[in-house]
């Protein structure tokens, strides 16, 4: 079965059977999600580092997610999903903070 046969019936699988992505842990909608994009198969060992299309070494993802992920593995995406969220909070933190000290405008 060639690589594009094999994608297609996995994906009629996947779709049949309901999926979250591997990599966000998000529902993934058959037609595909606006934000992030349709059901990926997504390499758990990466091709480019010697990953083949076995279904052992495939797992739902959003296209999005997928190309976000590139080619690390599973851990430093992971660590690198985890930084990004610590990144976003603190800015959430500090802009709070400059919101709640921000001085105010009081009418006579």
């Amino acid at each position: 079965m060639s690589n594009a046969a094999l994608m297609k019936h996995w994906r009629y699988k996947q779709a049949a059977v309901g999926i979250t992505c591997a990599l966000c842990g998000e529902p993934i909608s058959v037609g595909g999600d606006k934000d992030k994009g349709a059901l990926t198969a997504d390499h758990i060992l990466p091709k480019s580092l010697g990953g083949t299309w076995a279904k052992q070494n495939l797992q739902p993802a959003h296209l999005i997610c997928n190309r976000k992920r590139q080619n690390m593995l599973m851990h430093e995406f992971k660590g690198a999903v985890d930084a990004e969220a610590r990144v976003r909070r603190a800015i959430e933190i500090i802009e709070a903070h400059e919101q709640a000290t921000k001085p105010r405008l009081t009418l006579p």
